[in-house]
């Protein structure tokens, strides 16, 4: 019996069968996300509201409790006229979990970390353009707890940085309000946030203080994952803070601020990519803030649906 040996066909057969079973996904290093786009469809939190601006004070009531006083003419076009007509306002209370916290920027000031009692976000417009407030409106917020001490802080819509809000260099205090609306008068127990400018962010919480030593996370991620296609934060597990972490342009790793927080401060990376197409990718595990800690994370690939219930266990 002749038997003829084909080493050439043999290296073809052994060829096709492994790339049967292997699909390399290579990244688009041309996409590039937009940050606020994708944490919104995950995280989808903010409403908006719209109504009648005219010569009458008006009461607005929007979701947890929260209630807006508006004083009459108080809103102007960017010419620097009064706005009259259909008004919107986008409001978003992102202090209910941690997982909306994400949509914040980064829960830090003078390098500490604040554990944030409230956040929330609020702007007006019309016809697509912003308004601004020429006079103080003000927002309530509830509070469960009345001996809660606690400060302002204010961070402007697309800035990463919190700074002390003007004229709140004592603590504040839940208080009792008597809030107007028609002909009678709403009590409430919360907080009292004065609205100025173009709104922006308000977060009251507290900062952790007598901490001398800074320290940063950072987290690394397989090659392709960087700042153009992946967002990168770790969330407290003992306080309402979240950090995004950062990266320099095709790096793949990603570093958090320097910051005096407390040794062995436990927490979660979260890791959301996506790549286009459909290609999102999600990562998650433990992590302690200490001095030059370092860690290795591996995304997998996910749905936005399955992100979306991940990001709900936080």
């Amino acid at each position: 019996m002749n038997r003829t040996f084909y080493p050439g066909l043999l290296f073809v057969f052994l060829f096709v069968s492994c790339q049967r079973d292997e699909i390399i996904f290579i990244p688009d290093q041309n996409y590039q996300i937009n940050r606020e786009t994708l944490i919104n469809s995950l995280i989808k939190t903010q409403v908006t509201y719209q109504f009648q601006a005219d010569d009458q004070d008006l009461t607005l009531f929007l979701p947890k409790q929260a209630v807006l006083q508006l004083p009459a003419g108080s809103l102007i076009k960017p010419d620097g006229n009064q706005a009259t007509g259909f008004v919107k306002v986008h409001f978003d209370d992102v202090s209910a979990n941690k997982s909306g916290l994400l949509k914040a920027p980064s829960l830090t000031y003078n390098n500490t970390i604040i554990d944030a009692g409230k956040a929330t976000y609020i702007r007006f417009e019309q016809d697509g353009k912003p308004l601004e407030l020429k006079s103080s409106a003000f927002l309530y917020l509830p509070s469960e707890s009345s001996n809660e001490v606690s400060q302002l802080y204010y961070a402007e819509e697309n800035s990463s940085n919190w700074q002390s809000a003007v004229g709140t260099g004592q603590n504040l205090h839940p208080q009792k309000w008597d809030v107007i609306y028609k002909d009678g008068m709403i009590p409430m127990i919360g907080y009292r946030v004065s609205i100025t400018g173009k709104g922006g962010w308000y977060c009251i919480g507290k900062t952790e203080n007598g901490i001398e030593t800074a320290a940063q996370l950072s987290v690394i991620l397989p090659s392709g994952f960087n700042s153009s296609n992946t967002l990168v934060y770790w969330v407290s597990d003992n306080s309402k803070t979240s950090l995004r972490l950062e990266a320099e342009g095709n790096s793949t790793v990603f570093n958090s601020p320097h910051l005096k927080i407390a040794e062995f401060a436990e927490g979660n990376i979260v890791s959301v990519s996506d790549f286009g197409g459909d290609n999102y990718y999600f990562g998650t595990r433990n992590a302690v803030f200490k001095k030059d800690a370092s860690i290795s994370l591996t995304p997998e690939k996910q749905n936005l649906s399955e992100i979306k219930n991940l990001l709900l266990k936080l």
